[in-house]
């Protein structure tokens, strides 16, 4: 066995699957199936009353009311959130709905037309300020956001329906749609739950009262997270916000976030002991990461493979598994992309790849981790330009 190869032994993405979640208790499926049934049910005993004699044309109208009022009530959903964190004082970061995008880069807010994310129709990540004080107050309200939105503008529509008088058949039909989707979104949101890896509201909040501590060391991540929007590069990241050493106890999505985060302070700080042990505890818990989760830990891995080790395979091994995802990671892509050709010899590629990565730049949304990879760009320009390879 080779030196090159014991450096990197233990550092490979298996090819294991997932685990299969552990089996939630009889009385938790039970109890969802019988809320999710009699939400379902008020909706539509509702529905039917409420409608109209319905002709071919209403009937006809009701599959483009429901899917322009289910696209509403997801914005409105991820409006709440948003309306409720900035009351209580987070920043925003993005928003999605299905794939498009709108995300916080060097240049302002961009849209973009991104993948879909299984088991999620919208998002809004907000952050807490890098010194804000922990509130579970505060992230209970901003959980609560979007499922009362959806509630409060049912509650309108059927007000509507109530006391608006004779109504237009189309408009009475689509406030019916509205207002039952609006109870149906609401409340499956407040059912505790998780689903393709992403906790329901309710799942949010049961967590905050049953498992604190956790909670508060996510609201630690974003503020870590926060302190690079700010400008703090990996090594300037506040020591109380980020532990040394690999997680303790087992292996959660938190965990994996801090040890992502902490990987790469070690590699800013060219701290190869503590790098290391972050790599190969995430390679060691890769099988165990949520789908959601596993493109940015992949980026974080062949990042750390690049400048750790400068072996193009281990690179080329995990970038393959690095796409998709909730945010732009175009710049990550293409400057890992661009190391593992120039590992490879292909200066050519390598220095179109750099171009690339140097031009979406912008679209690295916290600044501290946008100076790093700067820097990173320019000292690839230099190696390409003694390699012979002239570079713009």
């Amino acid at each position: 066995m080779t030196q090159e190869t014991l450096a990197t032994e233990g550092l490979w993405p298996t090819t294991e699957s997932v685990d299969a979640p552990s089996k939630a208790k009889w009385w938790a499926t039970a109890l969802q199936m019988i809320l999710g049934g009699v939400v379902g049910g008020v909706g539509a005993t509702v529905g039917i009353k409420a409608l109209p004699d319905m002709g071919v044309w209403l009937l006809l109208w009701l599959i483009p009311a429901i899917v322009l009022c289910s696209w509403l009530h997801i914005v409105l959903h991820e409006a709440g959130h948003a309306l409720a964190g900035v009351l209580g004082g987070l920043k925003p970061l993005a928003f999605g709905v299905g794939p498009l995008r709108l995300e916080r880069g060097a240049d302002g807010w961009r849209p973009r037309w991104g993948g879909n994310v299984k088991g999620i129709g919208g998002f809004a990540l907000l952050l807490p300020g890098a010194n804000t004080e922990l509130s579970r107050g505060a992230q209970a309200a901003y959980l609560l956001g979007g499922p009362m939105a959806n509630l409060l503008l049912a509650g309108l529509a059927f007000a509507l329906l109530a006391f608006g008088g004779e109504l237009n058949p189309y408009v009475k039909t689509t406030a019916v749609v509205f207002a039952g989707l609006g109870i149906l979104l609401g409340g499956i949101n407040l059912l505790p739950f998780r689903s393709g890896g992403w906790m329901t509201d309710g799942a949010g909040l049961v967590a905050l009262v049953r498992d604190p501590r956790n909670a508060m060391a996510m609201f630690r991540i974003q503020q870590v997270v926060q302190a690079s929007m700010e400008g703090q590069r990996p090594r300037d990241w506040p020591a109380s916000l980020l532990s040394r050493g690999v997680p303790d106890g087992a292996p959660s999505d938190i965990g994996m976030a801090s040890a992502a985060l902490s990987l790469s302070r070690a590699l800013d700080e060219e701290d190869h002991a503590e790098a290391d042990a972050q790599a190969r505890w995430l390679a060691s818990i890769w099988p165990k990461a949520s789908e959601p989760h596993r493109p940015g830990l992949a980026i974080s891995m062949a990042t750390y493979a690049l400048l750790r080790h400068r072996d193009a395979a281990l690179v080329k091994a995990w970038r393959e598994l690095g796409s998709g995802g909730i945010l732009d990671m175009s710049c990550h892509q293409a400057w890992i992309d661009a190391g593992a050709a120039e590992l490879e010899g292909r200066f050519e590629e390598a220095r179109s790849l750099r171009a690339a990565a140097e031009e979406a730049l912008p679209r690295i949304h916290d600044t501290g981790t946008r100076v790093v990879v700067a820097e990173q760009l320019q000292a690839m320009a230099q190696r390409l330009s003694r390699a012979g390879v002239k570079d713009t």
